[in-house]
């Protein structure tokens, strides 16, 4: 799906560390199930992020860009970046207040803040399938990974602490608040 759209008019400007980890997790905050997912192909989904979701794509590509890679890989990750798809289709401004210490670690100031909750889980897992499932982190699956992050922001949007983070696998998924 990247070659689809790296080069296009829409994304000249955008990195291609974040064009690789955007239609992963667009795909994984558009469809909820596996089965939804493989209805679409990269031509779909290609063209969902050029038209009716450009603005929302440019907003995540935006702020991805503005961290960069180098020592923020784990929000660089197709959950991680569907959660950001939900915080900032919800609401933009507090999105990148809220991933922003995510990303760097810098602001936060209390032991419980679901950002720095967020961060140290992010740090010390690893999504169970391709490049992570090499590494001695903990194995977590993408959309484990993508519910811890919306309910640390859930949390972090009703300015709650979070001594614990969790989150479960089954049922439905929380939205973003």
């Amino acid at each position: 799906i990247e070659s689809y759209i790296a080069g296009t008019e829409e994304f000249m400007d955008i990195k291609s560390s974040t064009l690789r980890v955007m239609p992963s997790g667009f795909t994984l905050w558009m469809w909820t199930t596996i089965h939804e997912r493989k209805q679409y192909d990269g031509d779909d989904i290609a063209f969902l992020l050029r038209t009716d979701y450009y603005d929302l794509a440019m907003k995540v590509c935006a702020f991805l860009d503005s961290v960069g890679r180098r020592d923020t890989d784990h929000v660089f990750r197709g959950p991680v970046v569907g959660a950001m798809f939900a915080t900032f289709n919800k609401a933009p401004q507090i999105a990148k207040d809220f991933w922003a210490p995510v990303a760097d670690g810098t602001g936060i100031e209390k032991k419980n803040d679901p950002r720095l909750r967020l961060r140290n889980e992010l740090m010390k897992a690893a999504v169970g399938v391709g490049v992570g499932a090499a590494s001695s982190k903990k194995k977590v699956s993408q959309e484990f990974m993508l519910r811890l992050c919306l309910v640390a922001w859930n949390a972090y949007r009703e300015d709650r602490e979070l001594r614990v983070l969790r989150a479960n696998e089954k049922g439905k998924r929380p939205t973003a608040k």
